[in-house]
């Protein structure tokens, strides 16, 4: 795809890297790191590399020097340059932050003000058609120099893997190459200080980086061991006649390199959006599978509950078998007290009960460890639903003149310690308990809840994604006609 193709994507990828950067991922699971990252990287390379592509198409071509610790980049690009554009030496890491050395007359392209770079302007000719960012190492034992290496290859167009026979199969190296090979981007791959004792090496590179599926440009070009030249300590120039030449070559068809550097991120960064979709669905489902845990939990614990109602087990008998008076809703005596209590001491006892299991549940469950403890209903708000109960019947009471409210009292009593078939008056009293209880456990359940969901990302966001993916998908296609 050319990027003079695609007058009308800068809006399309300016609204995918916004909704990409809205999404939280706050739900806990294993793959919330990895979502987490996709999503950075997502608006990243949308904001650093794309958009500021799309505006500067005819800028040089960004070349990012990659490689593990030791490797010879800061000294390979010191011996291009024919000067000291890097500090190379003994100590390890000694490149700390991204070096650019671009033309004097060239825009600093990509954006790469966030990651405090040292920036050398020279007239060199190669840097026509060329800026080159040397990288910390990708190994490094500094925290964040991986992840600056990371950055600048994000918004390079073409990437120089430099390695040594020492280094070449070590673990973080791949990994840098195969976030190479998924961004589809130009590869040149410099095997450095190479020896006669090594030349089996470059057999086995060649192996690995074909089961990888990476194809160096130009193949893999060996540079020899040798004495360093000159204070400066560069390598002779004979020793870079090759990957000058590809260079050059970069250089020379710059706008080539560009569109096809910029076509594969296009490409990258919608098949990333479909990733993050992916994710929201995941996410989406765990939240659904943590609330509908919270629901089973209290359906069984309120049905229970019921049930002691109903067979007038909730209280025990010797509770309500002292003090008989009930006066507007609250208890006169000493033994009206202690029944009620009691009423208040069992709801709140199955409430917890129920936030217990919903807190083991949880912890048992991918994304929900980290949400516990949960809230609950506490002793406080069962004794004010109890009161408004009581109240309730004495209201009746005073409305009917069936009821009085005397009867409040007996309709109380029959309510808990009648089992089946009581009076109407004690029927009724146990049907508002059932329904003032049951909004007990509707309250203690949808808070619960309200913790799962506040972790979600709202479907809008979803939605936001789903459009900007699309357009962007739609406008990269016709970008390619």
């Amino acid at each position: 795809m050319s990027i003079s193709n695609a007058p009308n994507l800068g809006a399309a990828l300016d609204a995918l890297a916004d909704a990409a950067a809205a999404l939280r991922f706050d739900l806990a699971g294993p793959t919330q790191p990895a979502d987490r990252a996709l999503r950075d990287r997502t608006v990243q390379v949308v904001r650093r590399y794309l958009m500021p592509r799309l505006v500067s198409g005819d800028a040089p071509v960004t070349v990012a020097v990659v490689g593990p610790t030791g490797g010879g980049k800061s000294t390979l690009v010191n011996s291009l340059a024919g000067a000291v554009i890097s500090p190379a030496g003994v100590l390890r890491p000694t490149t700390g932050r991204p070096v650019v050395w671009r033309h004097r007359d060239s825009p600093q392209l990509p954006d790469l003000e966030d990651l405090s770079v040292d920036t050398r302007l020279d007239d060199h000719p190669l840097l026509r058609g060329l800026t080159v960012v040397d990288t910390p190492d990708i190994d490094s034992q500094v925290s964040g120099h991986r992840r600056i290496a990371e950055a600048v290859v994000d918004r390079a167009d073409l990437a120089m893997f430099v390695t040594t026979p020492q280094r070449y199969a070590d673990a973080a190296p791949w990994e840098m190459l195969e976030r190479l090979r998924r961004r589809g981007m130009a590869l040149m791959v410099v095997l450095n200080r190479m020896s006669r004792r090594t030349q089996a090496v470059r057999s086995d590179l060649a192996r690995l980086l074909d089961r990888a599926g990476v194809v160096p440009l130009g193949g893999i070009v060996e540079i020899q061991e040798q004495r360093l030249q000159g204070d400066e300590r560069l390598l002779p120039r004979p020793s870079l006649r090759r990957l000058a030449s590809l260079l050059e070559g970069v250089a020379r068809d710059r706008r080539e390199f560009v569109d096809a550097a910029f076509a594969a991120t296009l490409e990258e960064v919608v098949a990333g959006g479909r990733r993050l979709l992916a994710a929201l669905e995941q996410h989406q489902a765990t939240s659904e599978e943590l609330v509908s845990i919270v629901a089973k939990v209290h359906e069984a614990h309120l049905e229970d509950l019921v049930l002691d109602l109903e067979g007038a087990d909730l209280v025990r008998p010797e509770a309500v078998g002292h003090g008989t008076s009930v006066q507007m809703g609250s208890a006169s005596d000493v033994g009206a007290v202690r029944w009620s209590e009691e009423l208040v001491r069992a709801v709140a006892a199955r409430l917890a009960a129920a936030r217990r299991a919903t807190e083991a549940a949880w912890s048992r469950h991918p994304g929900g460890d980290e949400l516990v403890p949960v809230p609950g209903v506490g002793t406080a708000e069962v004794r004010r639903a109890v009161d408004v109960w009581l109240d309730d019947l004495a209201d009746v009471a005073d409305r009917s003149r069936r009821w009085t409210r005397s009867s409040v009292e007996r309709s109380a009593f029959a309510a808990l310690t009648e089992p089946g078939g009581t009076d109407r008056r004690g029927r009724s009293a146990r049907a508002r308990l059932v329904a003032v209880v049951g909004e007990l456990f509707e309250r203690q359940r949808d808070g619960i809840v309200a913790v799962a969901l506040a972790r979600r990302d709202p479907p809008a966001r979803t939605v936001a994604l789903r459009q900007a993916v699309s357009v962007v998908e739609e406008r990269r296609r016709a970008g390619s006609v």
